[in-house]
């Protein structure tokens, strides 16, 4: 047989084979074959090719089992690569998240240092906001006559004048 063709293509042509053998072998033994010298010879043969096909169809079954527990771990592999497959594309997406969020943090981290970097390049001293705070309270400019309102044209807003605020 060629190796080229299926297990169960095989053991189809063994079966069917061994099926024509059986028949026949049932004829020499019912005497439906005229009896002669050649009959022994004729029962031995098939008997022999019946007993050939026979071990050619248990190595078949043996192969084919062979075959399908190799295919039962074959599937259970694929299960199991499926599986897993899952749990990469959820770990995946769970890291991308997280880098999202990383991120994000980065980027508040790198504005809150530009502005703490601001703010010390132009820091005020406390004695100098001191200072400032005692020029208001002496200007009294703080404070607004009674029921001022903003869209009022005719007073100032309460606001410290520059001229108050420059140094004595």
């Amino acid at each position: 047989m060629a190796t080229g063709e299926s297990v169960k293509a095989r053991l189809q042509v063994h079966l069917s084979e061994f099926s024509a053998l059986t028949r026949q072998l049932l004829e020499v033994v019912g005497g439906e074959t005229k009896p002669g010298a050649g009959g022994d010879h004729l029962l031995s043969s098939v008997l022999d090719k019946l007993v050939e096909r026979d071990r050619e169809i248990q190595q078949l079954t043996e192969t084919a089992l062979e075959m399908r527990s190799q295919q039962r771990e074959m599937d259970q592999v694929e299960t199991e690569l499926e599986r897993r497959t899952q749990e990469i594309s959820e770990l995946q997406s769970r890291l991308q998240d997280a880098e999202k969020i990383l991120e994000l943090a980065v980027y508040h981290g790198k504005q809150k240092l530009e502005s703490a970097k601001k703010a010390n390049e132009g820091a005020v001293s406390p004695e100098e906001l001191i200072q400032y705070a005692h020029r208001i309270s002496q200007a009294s400019s703080t404070v607004s006559p009674v029921g001022w309102q903003p869209t009022w044209k005719f007073c100032v807003s309460p606001l410290p004048l520059g001229i108050l605020m420059l140094p004595r």
